[in-house]
């Protein structure tokens, strides 16, 4: 995406998928932090995704071999907000109960 107001809505939207309403709250990117920044566009005709909630799961044939089969984790945790020293407004409503 290398239009500035497309540039502009992506990002918007992309902070608002991760705490809704919080692009409202927050300040325009400056010139420096949209140089800074990437945002790729990609159209897909069709997804597919893997996963999987009860491990690993090997035909009875490959177990013998020697290769390493398993499960990685994937997890996504959210700490205590910490705001920035020089802030003077208060822990926002939608961010309160943070972790979730």
């Amino acid at each position: 995406v290398t239009d500035p107001e497309e540039l502009d809505v992506a990002l918007a939207a992309l902070v608002d998928h991760a705490i809704p309403g919080r692009s409202a709250e927050v300040r325009p990117a400056n010139a420096k932090e949209l140089a800074a920044t990437a945002v790729v566009r990609l159209e897909l005709d069709e997804v597919s995704a893997k996963t999987r909630e009860d491990g690993a799961a090997d035909d009875p044939e490959d177990t013998g071999l020697l290769y390493w089969s398993g499960l990685i984790p994937v997890t996504t945790v959210h700490g205590t907000p910490e705001p920035h020293p020089g802030t003077a407004v208060p822990l926002p409503a939608h961010l309160r109960g943070y972790p979730r």
